[in-house]
């Protein structure tokens, strides 16, 4: 009977041994005040990406407008195009790009251009810089997002020419797509489990924050050039934390840096106030270290690159279906996007007429909230879903799919314009959009208490669970990570991530 004890013991002792990140966090203090102050910092930086996102509806406002090239009183609020006017004059003492560079009538389309170019940005920073933090590390891609979004932001600000703005402003999207997601990722990577679903919303909150500061400023600053100096400069004071924030000490992991990642950790254990020996840190993270070389089957350095998004069958699943609902985890997300695709579908419904005017501005606040409900939900869900060799270059893929989105969308509202089309075209192709992604997400696994792979070989081989629940957490039962496992290493025997996974999961 003792025997029995002795070896339950020896298994108790071996299901603690810290094979999982989220382990290594727990014995640093998890998320404890010095994690807090980084996950803060990182939160504040939000705030002037909410700025640059929305900052269009200002400078690209068109106020009413007159030909002066007309004498007649009854032109003097003319909001329409008049043949052959070479010059238009702009009321209401608003200023803006438009009327800086008459972007109307025929010149309407280089308006839009305007957005489009800003989206290029986005989709091209997006794949640029999560690859090369993904290679660098994520710091100095934070750093370097910071410092360009606020410079280009600044120079578009003051050009004094329209190509000029043009291309400081595809540099501002690009740094905002840099700093955006390559700081979700920083945050999502030094967060424990069981608080990654709450620090991933806490902290797209503060780009909420961001687009209603804007609100205020915009109302405040009536001249373009101001307004766009205001949501710039706020991020250049920023870099002076360059000293106090430190490497992502998964990514050190990730990269064999496990001396660097151990002196780290001892920095995040003393201010969180926690007394950790440091040889069991650096057991635990050589366990860790080990336990991604089993996985990938092999004792030589493997270099991840974006084809492994779609080398293996699981991750090419995942990405096509990210990069199309980019354009919940699971069910929330599915359900939320179907109701936006279905709100935006019912305006098509109710009378053009004012007295049901109402009707239609409750459907679009239903369809923006559901639709940013789940641009919140897409981030936590992406992050979780690849491992961290390629976490940030799937992230960014996601994104660019969607700056894809955005940079058609300008022209796609100019349809409804056009005389041989109906006005509600925009509002049919977005609301089936929003259905179909919805719809393909429930091909997606449930990620909410499983931990985030390290290795391309471990994403494919955990596996996946498809289950709809309320307030049970998934199951995945031994015998299949016994079939991982096996398939994995080979090893009959089952491993500390095992009974680590069997332990969160079997928990009600």
């Amino acid at each position: 009977m003792s025997g029995v004890k002795e070896q339950s013991g020896m298994e108790r002792s071996k299901s603690k041994k810290p094979c999982e990140f989220d382990d290594i966090l727990d014995m640093v203090g998890g998320f404890g005040r010095y994690t807090f102050g980084l996950y803060t910092f990182m939160c504040v930086m939000s705030i002037p990406i909410g700025l640059q996102q929305l900052v269009q509806v200002f400078y690209g406002a068109t106020p009413k407008y007159s030909c002066v090239s007309f004498s007649s009183p009854s032109n003097a609020t003319c909001s329409k195009c008049c043949d052959n006017c070479e010059k238009y004059e702009f009321k209401d003492g608003l200023t803006s790009a438009v009327t800086q560079w008459d972007l109307i009538c025929g010149r309407s389309h280089l308006k839009a251009l305007t957005q489009a170019l800003y989206m290029s940005g986005l989709l091209v920073g997006s794949v640029a810089f999560s690859v090369l933090s993904d290679h660098f590390g994520r710091r100095i891609l934070v750093f370097l997002s910071i410092f360009l979004m606020a410079a280009c932001g600044t120079v578009s600000g003051v050009s004094d020419c329209l190509s000029l703005f043009y291309l400081f402003r595809f540099g501002t999207g690009a740094a905002t797509a840099g700093c955006l997601l390559v700081r979700f990722v920083y945050c999502m990577e030094i967060t424990h489990l069981n608080n990654r679903t709450a620090g991933g919303m806490v902290n797209n909150i503060f780009v909420s924050i961001g687009f209603s500061t804007l609100s205020l400023l915009g109302y405040l600053i009536r001249d373009w050039r101001y307004l766009m100096l205001a949501v710039s400069l706020p991020g250049a004071p920023l870099l002076l934390c360059w000293w106090f924030i430190p490497e992502s000490p998964r990514w050190l992991i990730a990269k064999d840096r496990l001396d660097e990642a151990h002196d780290l950790l001892m920095k995040h254990a003393r201010r969180n106030g926690v007394t950790v020996e440091s040889a069991q840190l650096k057991h635990a993270i050589q366990e860790f270290k080990n336990e991604e070389i089993r996985n990938n089957n092999a004792n030589t350095e493997k270099t991840s690159g974006i084809l492994d998004l779609v080398r293996t069958p699981k991750l090419r699943k995942r990405t096509i279906i990210c990069g199309f609902n980019w354009f919940g985890r699971r069910i929330p997300y599915a359900s939320f996007m179907i109701i936006g695709g279905v709100a935006e579908m019912l305006v098509l419904a109710v009378p053009s007429t004012d007295e049901y005017r109402f009707v239609v501005t409750i459907l679009a606040v239903i369809g923006k909230a559901t639709i940013f409900a789940t641009f919140l939900g897409i981030y936590i869900f992406t992050v979780e879903l690849y491992p961290t060799v390629i976490r940030n270059t799937g992230v960014g893929v996601g994104s660019m799919m969607a700056r894809c989105g955005s940079i058609i969308t300008p022209f796609l509202v100019l349809l409804a314009d056009l005389p041989s089309m109906s006005k509600t075209l925009p509002l049919v192709i977005f609301g089936v959009v929003g259905i179909i992604a919805g719809i393909m997400a429930l091909w997606l696994p449930e990620t909410r208490y499983s931990p985030m792979p390290q290795t391309v070989e471990q994403a494919e081989a955990w596996p996946e669970d498809y289950t709809i629940y309320c307030c049970k957490r998934p199951s995945v039962t031994r015998e299949d990570l016994s079939v991982a496992s096996m398939e994995q290493s080979g090893d009959e025997a089952q491993s500390p991530i095992e009974e680590e996974m069997l332990t969160r999961n079997t928990v009600v």
